[in-house]
């Protein structure tokens, strides 16, 4: 059997270990002032002109400031630590720096500041309270799709083949209930079509949902993006609006150059833009529209009789009974 006998050092090697040990904390106290001190003057010299330090950084970083401090300042030194025991430890306060002992060298106005407060009678200065924020996650979203039930108002022209398609696009819409299935893209904005163009602010411009079962075209609820915009009033401009079955025409000029566009895409699209350019006050070429138009004057034709048959009140006049005749009181003759 072994027995291991830890030699104790006595009371005077304890204190003189503890003195040592003190005194090289506060000498490697002092060297690591001047170290970052430094370390200041070298951050300025490399700012001032960064291409001469880098020729000379070898030599600049070979100074014992920017090295491991030597391991007899992290050694802890051999002390009985039973003598200290019941002993009271204010003494060691002096080792350490007060935090208020610091804050008053870091803001040298503050004592004043806290006089003046105190000789005014104002309530004390509230100090300001700092909070660490974490770093925004800035890793990239997940696409997330979310769905709702909601009533919508509905503009698509009725009829799923081009020779269905009426005359006039005007009409009452009808309220569909129906399915609606929102997409957020995972940078948070849709900036344009597979080719680079600009896509159009307005996402009602997308073609709406159509009869489920239907084949869906390469656009669909897609919008507009300005590359389309100009071929198709290139394409209206250079089709008259005579020309039968027009819409589809338009269609297929557009699929020519690289823009897949259903018929009633483009009959949709043309009807909201005549919608936009009356709301602007702006009144489309016939020539370029067609019966589009015209059904939209005769419908301004019929609503100004209709107001001019109406009063001021918003009433519709009336038009004033003759007086009743007077009855004769002269006796009948038999």
């Amino acid at each position: 059997m072994v027995t291991l006998i830890m030699s104790v050092p006595s009371r005077e090697t304890s204190l003189a270990n503890l003195q040592r040990f003190i005194e090289l904390q506060q000498a490697h106290l002092q060297r690591t002032r001047q170290d970052l001190e430094k370390l200041d003057r070298l951050g300025e010299r490399v700012k001032a002109d960064p291409e001469a330090f880098l020729k000379r950084m070898t030599d600049e970083l070979n100074d014992p400031a920017f090295r491991r401090p030597p391991a007899e300042y992290l050694r802890l030194p051999a002390i009985d630590w039973s003598l200290l025991a019941g002993t009271d430890p204010s003494v060691f306060e002096n080792l350490t720096t007060p935090r208020r002992r610091t804050l008053r060298e870091r803001n040298p106005l503050r004592e004043k500041l806290d006089a003046i407060v105190s000789d005014s009678g104002l309530p004390p200065v509230q100090r300001p309270v700092y909070q660490y924020n974490t770093p925004p996650d800035f890793s990239p979203v997940e696409d997330t799709s979310f769905e709702f039930n909601g009533r919508e108002r509905t503009e698509q022209v009725q009829g799923d083949d081009e020779e269905e398609l009426p005359d006039s696009l005007f009409g009452t819409p009808e309220a569909d209930e129906r399915n609606v299935r929102f997409s957020l893209p995972s940078n948070g904005h849709d900036y344009g079509d597979a080719n680079g163009a600009k896509a159009d602010d307005d996402p009602s411009e997308a073609e709406d949902n159509p009869t489920p079962g239907r084949r869906h075209s390469t656009t669909f609820a897609q919008p507009w993006s300005t590359h389309e915009q100009r071929l198709l009033e290139k394409h209206l401009a250079l089709i008259p609006p005579t020309a039968t079955q027009r819409w589809a025409k338009v269609s297929k000029a557009m699929k020519q150059d690289q823009a897949d566009r259903t018929a009633r895409q483009v009959a949709s699209r043309v009807q909201k833009m005549i919608a936009k350019m009356l709301k602007m006050g702006v009144r489309p070429d016939p020539e370029l529209w067609g019966d589009i138009v015209e059904a939209d004057k005769e419908k301004e034709a019929k609503a100004g009789e209709k107001r001019k048959a109406e009063g001021e009140d918003g009433q519709e006049v009336k038009k004033p009974k003759p007086p009743p005749k007077a009855k004769s009181s002269a006796p009948k003759r038999g």
